[in-house]
């Protein structure tokens, strides 16, 4: 009788683990000084999927030839960072301002809060995803030819502060 009633208690624990929100993996990122874009919002926070994403994934797919069957869409999370651009804290790397990054390991794509809703800068970040989903070696290079074919480098103009720190 007793093992009967710790059923349920353990199944929502279970349950609740499995629903838990995984820590942002980006550990900083250096802006340009202005400020932030909407002053009431944070620095950086996850956001929802825009529902246009979805049809998005879709074409990222189809034009990266990447069978929709490897991508994990649903475990995808998106933080957007209140700046017109940033440059992620990486170790060894010269950093760069950016509008979007991606850290495909962890299924975590980041983008500048004034692009969420710009078809280029989000899809251009799913198809680095998407790449490294389909197991390509040079994922996170914007020179693979995907980006070209499927419109979606990302021009000075689409990058207001691509520059070296």
């Amino acid at each position: 009788m007793l093992s009967h009633n710790l059923a349920p208690a353990i199944l929502l624990v279970f349950t609740s683990l499995t629903n838990a929100q995984r820590p942002a993996i980006m550990n900083g990122f250096a802006h340009d000084g202005r400020g932030k874009q909407f002053p009431n919002l944070d620095w950086a926070g996850l956001y929802t999927p825009l529902p246009q994403y979805e049809d998005w994934w879709k074409e990222v797919a189809h034009c990266a030839h990447v069978r929709p069957s490897m991508m994990r869409i649903n475990s995808v999370q998106f933080y957007y960072v209140n700046a017109v651009d940033f440059a992620p804290r990486e170790n060894g790397e010269h950093p760069k301002f950016v509008v979007g990054a991606t850290y495909a390991t962890f299924e975590q794509i980041y983008i500048a809060v004034r692009h969420i809703t710009r078809p280029t800068t989000v899809k251009h970040e799913m198809m680095h995803q998407a790449l490294f989903w389909a197991r390509v070696r040079d994922w996170n290079s914007d020179e693979r030819p995907e980006f070209k074919r499927c419109g979606l480098e990302m021009r000075s103009e689409d990058q207001p502060g691509a520059r070296e720190l």
